[in-house]
């Protein structure tokens, strides 16, 4: 009986670790992958508590769950620097879209590589309480032609001036 409980706790913990599968290499020449590569490690930048307000994609890698990878959407667009470039073709934790106004935080699960799940964001939400020290304010679902987009909001007042 206690290794019955011992099997469910160990599927609960894979369940809420929320690894997405690696992706088939991405289709394009060599050449231009590593290309893309590159302005994402020049002009990729981390989350810090005071990051400037604005529009990226992120990322949160397995390599480096610890860390929000991100780019400015206007370089996204201009580049091409999608999710699965930001990861290196890599499995992620979770991938979408952030916006920082102010003192609020947004990030969604809209990203057509990886497409996370909605239980992504109980990790998501830890990393965000516990290492970057911002509160959680709110989530939104909305439910899109392809998918549930799920939008989590944190306050980083309390932080912000550190």
């Amino acid at each position: 009986m206690v290794k019955k409980t011992k099997t469910k706790m160990k599927k609960t913990k894979m369940k809420k670790s929320c690894n997405l599968p690696n992706l088939v290499k991405t289709t394009m020449s060599s050449k231009l992958y590593k290309k893309r590569v590159n302005i994402n490690k020049k002009k990729g930048i981390m989350l810090k508590k005071n990051s400037p307000n604005g529009k990226y994609v992120y990322v949160i890698s397995k390599k480096k769950p610890l860390k929000v990878i991100m780019i400015d959407k206007r370089i996204e667009r201009k580049d091409y620097i999608y999710h699965n470039i930001l990861s290196e073709d890599g499995n992620v934790l979770i991938a979408g879209e952030m916006e920082i106004k102010d003192n609020l935080v947004s990030f969604d699960n809209n990203s057509g590589h990886y497409k996370p799940k909605v239980n992504c964001f109980d990790y998501l939400k830890d990393l965000m309480i516990n290492i970057y020290g911002f509160k959680y304010d709110s989530t939104n679902k909305k439910q899109l032609k392809h998918f549930l987009k799920t939008t989590m909001v944190f306050d980083r007042s309390n932080v912000y001036s550190k």
